[in-house]
């Protein structure tokens, strides 16, 4: 499969290290983040999964993105050992 090179600013570069518990964990805590935000978060990297937000999609409450907020939350399963 060819890579494709984008060339994306900075500003919007969301960098979640191999061990980014902690970055993740404040980026999803800062009080700026709508609940549209964070759903939108899950869809870049699974790491970024809230609990509130999984919570919306069980709820048949998500703004959007459930597709992807239930595959980041089976990767995550996944990641960890689940089946």
């Amino acid at each position: 499969m060819a890579q494709v090179e984008l060339d994306v600013p900075s500003a919007l570069v969301i960098n979640v290290p191999a061990t980014g518990k902690e970055e993740a964990q404040e980026l999803l805590s800062d009080p700026a983040l709508t609940p549209f935000l964070e759903e939108s978060l899950a869809t870049f990297d699974p790491r970024l999964l809230s609990a509130s937000a999984f919570a919306r999609v069980e709820d048949n409450d998500a703004l959007r993105c459930t597709a992807e907020i239930l595959r980041a939350k089976g990767e995550r399963l996944l990641d960890h050992g689940g089946t």
